[in-house]
Parts: C-alpha cells; sequence; structure tokens
C-alpha cells in the first residue's frame, strides 16, 4: 500500500545539513515532500504560500531564530534539530509551542530518529484535529438545538444554522435536508453553483437506502467519511461536483431526527478520522 506524501517544510540555513538530510530521505525512499526554506523570512513566506503537514527547523538562522517562527503559530507540528550546546534553546522552542526537538550529531546518526518523531508529531496533530472537530460539532449542533426551538420562520432558522456551521467548522459546501418520513430533501444550501443547486434541489433521497444517512436516523450521532471516494453508499448527480471529505450530523427536536446537516469540503482527508 502506498504510503500518503508528508508534505514537510525544511528550514535549515547550512548547506552541508540540507543535503545531509535530503540524501537520507532519498536513500531510504521516506514519503517526504520537502520543500527547503534557507532562513526565517523564507519559512514565514512558505508558510503563507501553503499549508505543510510538518515543519522540521534548525534553532539558529541567519535572520533569527526558530522562537520567531513559533510565535506565528504555525499550524503544522514543528520540530527543532538542535546541537548539543544548544539544548536550553530546544527547550524554550518547546516551551513557545514546538513539538519536539532532535540532537544534531556529527556522524549524522541523529537522522534515523526524525522519521519515528515526525510520524509521532503527525499523529498527535491529528488526534488534535480530531477533537478539535468533535468539540466544534458539538458546538454547532447545541447553536442549532437552540435555533430549531426558537420562533424564527424555518427558512431563517436554517440559513442560520449554516452560518453558523461556516464559522465553527471550516469547509467549502454545506446543505440541511429536511425528513417526511423515511424521505429528505434539501431545503437550504451554501458553497454550491446556482446549477447544482437547482439540480440538488429536486432531489428525494430514500433514507433506508442510503448507509450513512439511516445510520445517522437511528444512532442520532455524527457521521464523518474522511475519503467520499471510498463510501459505498454515496449518491452521485448528474453536474454535480462530488465532495472528497465529509461530515454530518442529525437535527434534532427533542428525541426526532427532523433532519440531517451536511458540511462538505473539496480536499480529501479535509475532516479527519
Amino acid at each position: 500500500m502506498t504510503q500518503p506524501t508528508i508534505i514537510l517544510l525544511f528550514v535549515e540555513d547550512d548547506l552541508v545539513d540540507q543535503q545531509r538530510f535530503t540524501q537520507y530521505v532519498d536513500e531510504q525512499g521516506l514519503p517526504y515532500l520537502c520543500v527547503l526554506a534557507q532562513s526565517l523570512s523564507a519559512a514565514l513566506e512558505r508558510l503563507e504560500q501553503q499549508s505543510f503537514d510538518v515543519i522540521l527547523s534548525d534553532y539558529f538562522l541567519a535572520d533569527g531564530s526558530v522562537t520567531e517562527l513559533l510565535r506565528h503559530k504555525p499550524t503544522a507540528p514543528l520540530i527543532v534539530v538542535t546541537r548539543h550546546t544548544d539544548l536550553q534553546a530546544a527547550l524554550e522552542a518547546m516551551r513557545l509551542g514546538a513539538y519536539d526537538y532532535v540532537v544534531q550529531d556529527e556522524q549524522g546518526v541523529y537522522l534515523s530518529r526524525l522519521p519515528e518523531v515526525i510520524m509521532e508529531a503527525l499523529k498527535t496533530s491529528r488526534l488534535r484535529a480530531m477533537e478539535n472537530e468533535r468539540r466544534a460539532l458539538a458546538e454547532m449542533l447545541r447553536d442549532a438545538a437552540l435555533a430549531l426551538n426558537s420562533t424564527l420562520e424555518l427558512d431563517e432558522i436554517l440559513k442560520r444554522i449554516l452560518e453558523n456551521a461556516k464559522r465553527i467548522i471550516p469547509h467549502d459546501a454545506s446543505s440541511i435536508m429536511l425528513l417526511k418520513g423515511t424521505q429528505a430533501r434539501i431545503a437550504q444550501m451554501n458553497g454550491w453553483t446556482p446549477e447544482e443547486m437547482a439540480t440538488l434541489a429536486t432531489a428525494v433521497l430514500e433514507i433506508t437506502e442510503i448507509d450513512h444517512l439511516n445510520l445517522m436516523y437511528h444512532t442520532r450521532k455524527f457521521c464523518l467519511i474522511p475519503e467520499v471516494d471510498e463510501a459505498n453508499s454515496w449518491v452521485r448527480f448528474p453536474n454535480v461536483r462530488v465532495p472528497r471529505s465529509y461530515l454530518a450530523a442529525p437535527l434534532c427536536i427533542g428525541e426526532s431526527v427532523i433532519g440531517f446537516l451536511h458540511l462538505d469540503s473539496f480536499t480529501p482527508h479535509f475532516f479527519t478520522a
């Protein structure tokens, strides 16, 4: 099975250390896409341009130190590479939010430890992201429950639920389905083109025939599909983009499920499991 590519920002201004690391990655066949930044300013510029899975950085750079990078609060876990004499500095970096540090040696033995530290950093980062998603989803459902029990008009309530969802959990498109018996229709949506909305607005889905909707209906628990292409029961519509990652939850009044809130991303594995 092919390992997913890890997009790594490598912040290092020493040419020998750059070559040593990239050569080790090539020799070991590690699944890293390494983006090099040779200074603090270059690293900050790279972080503005794209997202990274992990950051590997020397402590001291020609135009500053890794602590300045940490003060910008990068979303990716950051691992500090430091020399024996820099241990106190490395500990200070961890206090500021670095995930871990690795002590450099002249023989390059430290390189063999890096893959394990990188995988642990990614695992911890994903667990935190999953917990944050669950907390955000719980907050979103509390807001939805309050709205559904208000005296506002239904259309205004549904718009408000989608607005709150956009504020709380990043996503590309969203919709709300309402139930009549075991049939579901989309009553409100955001992020789709007018042509897509016209198609989706006419859809009537029998939830007993769609595994993830049926499961949400009976368990009243949220549903997360990190990669939609792997979901056998996904319903596809002509001329409507298929999301790559999906997060949804049942909408309830009291003990009754009245519909579903769907959040879609066109980025694979955007919502983590």
